[in-house]
């Protein structure tokens, strides 16, 4: 089995890695981080059995679904995002000015920046280290995705989603009432673990 993944904002993907494989511990992984040449990176993957995206990548996925789906009509959104800030009416919690005012630190201290994303997201430190691909002007673009972008309501046949309960970043009952195909996952948060699981049970993929 093997996986393509667009990562969240500033994820590094060697924790990410280590979340995936406690799932899948036998199979093949390919990361992307949320940069503008992401699709290009993944076209530049070769064959995947399955995509998914984290968080931020869920919006680049669900913006771009038909050109993803015509490629890997097998997908999962782990932490989906239609839209995010809270003024979207999309159960985001996070208004446009916290997320600019991350835009402001970005530009004067990244390691600072990461930082305050991760206690908003309750992450841990590690989740958000510096990484590769993770410049500053990648992360000030993943951010403008964050602040303007707009995914269709819907998922395309075939796809899947899950979000925790607990989501320090969204409101995810309210999402569920008008994404009625997400999977709510108890006692889950932003963190992938349980959502990654939720995805293995559903498609038959559990090892």
């Amino acid at each position: 089995m093997r996986f393509g993944w667009v990562l969240g904002w500033a994820v590094s993907p060697d924790w990410f890695a280590a979340e995936v494989e406690r799932v899948w511990p036998g199979a093949e992984h390919v990361f992307v981080s949320a940069a503008p040449d992401w699709r290009e990176r993944l076209a530049e993957a070769g064959p995947l059995d399955r995509l998914g995206g984290y968080s931020l990548g869920t919006l680049l996925l669900l913006k771009e679904r038909a050109w993803v789906t015509e490629r890997w009509p097998r997908t999962g959104l782990l932490a989906p995002i239609w839209a995010f800030p809270a003024e979207a009416g999309r159960g985001g919690r996070i208004s446009r000015a916290q997320l600019r005012l991350l835009g402001r630190w970005l530009r004067h201290d990244g390691e600072r920046a990461r930082r305050e994303f991760g206690m908003m997201s309750r992450l841990p430190p590690e989740a958000l280290a510096d990484a590769p691909g993770a410049s500053v002007e990648n992360l000030a673009w993943g951010l403008a995705q964050l602040d303007s972008g707009v995914a269709a309501p819907g998922l395309p046949a075939g796809w899947f989603a899950a979000a925790g309960l607990v989501d320090a970043l969204c409101d995810t009952g309210a999402l569920a009432c008008a994404e009625p195909d997400l999977r709510l996952v108890a006692d889950a948060g932003h963190a992938p673990g349980p959502l990654l699981r939720a995805w293995a049970e559903a498609d038959g993929m559990a090892g």
